[in-house]
């Protein structure tokens, strides 16, 4: 993030948002208005499934910052 210019607590929020899962509101929006995208659905999916390893990981990589 040093590229960005930020540091800090700046920083360590900014990888752990990356790290985070896709929002589902691609979803819940779809649903409301009818159009139901499989396609978000899959993404919310896998998303969440590789946030599980990917939590971890960036929190142990920002324990030093």
């Amino acid at each position: 993030m040093l590229a960005l210019g930020l540091s800090g607590p700046v920083a360590i929020t900014a990888i752990l948002m990356i790290a985070l899962s896709a929002g589902f509101f691609g979803v819940v929006f779809g649903n409301r208005f009818g159009v139901q995208s499989p396609d978000a659905e899959a993404v919310l999916l896998l998303s969440s499934i590789l946030c599980i390893l990917s939590l971890p990981l960036f929190i142990t990589l920002t324990s030093g910052m």
